[in-house]
């Protein structure tokens, strides 16, 4: 996904609806990299890093709720989008604020109506989130968002309340070779994933390579030897977990 600069095209214009078709039609799944679209603070220093550290997510996140206000989702209910190292900690808390939004109404909705202007789309966004949007979580670490709040399940695997990005749509990712990167420590986040009471085998499953290999086409059964060379088991992983 391109970044979205000061005086370009927003997310949700229709004039980009042939470039949603195209990537549709082809099966092609969208990436939106953390940081794109923010500015070039200067001069470098350490406040200018830090604030890039602080804000790139909401830079990168600007592509979410545009398509899905937009909506892009609605029209284009086969297009997928991957939110890849832009964090977690932003994600339930703007979905339930829109969710919120929509369910309630505001001023804003208010005057929406008010000169006609009527929603481009009929669900939640919760609900778009789950069917077209993936949030790829590199590195991987608990401090990026707690195992239960990931998934939405308690120690007991019971559903908490709320919205959560869920094992369904959630991606490990290693980062590697930046500087932020868990390898070589790799091992010992898996070990965290597996071991946590709130992940189910299935969850982990999905989380390390079954939900990336379904969103970017990849051939489980032609990587299968090379998983029998290199990988491990979740047993095996699951019990050295602290």
């Amino acid at each position: 996904m391109p970044p979205l600069r000061p005086g370009g095209t927003f997310f949700f214009d229709p004039v980009l609806d042939p470039i949603w078709a195209a990537c549709q039609d082809a099966g092609l799944p969208l990436s939106q990299h953390g940081g794109v679209g923010a500015p070039a603070y200067k001069p470098l220093g350490f406040a200018s890093i830090m604030t890039l550290a602080l804000e790139h997510s909401f830079f990168s996140g600007r592509s979410m709720w545009q398509m899905i206000l937009g909506g892009v989702f609605e029209r284009f209910p086969q297009l997928k989008v991957a939110f890849v190292e832009t964090e977690a900690h932003w994600i339930a808390s703007t979905i339930n604020l829109i969710d919120r939004r929509l369910r309630m109404g505001d001023d804003w909705l208010d005057f929406a109506r008010s000169i006609r202007l009527e929603r481009p789309f009929s669900k939640l966004a919760s609900e778009y989130w789950a069917s077209n949007c993936y949030a790829g979580i590199s590195p991987f670490t608990p401090e990026q968002i707690p195992m239960d709040e990931l998934v939405g399940k308690d120690e007991d695997q019971q559903p908490t309340d709320g919205f959560s990005i869920g094992a369904d749509n959630a991606m490990f990712g290693i980062d590697y070779p930046h500087f932020e990167s868990i390898f070589p420590s790799t091992s010992e986040q898996v070990a965290h994933l597996v071991g946590h009471p709130s992940i189910s085998e299935d969850d982990a499953r999905k989380i390390l390579f079954e939900n990336a290999a379904a969103l970017y086409g990849f051939d489980l059964g032609v990587l299968q030897p090379h998983v029998e060379r290199i990988g491990f088991e979740l047993t095996e992983v699951g019990s050295a977990a602290p």
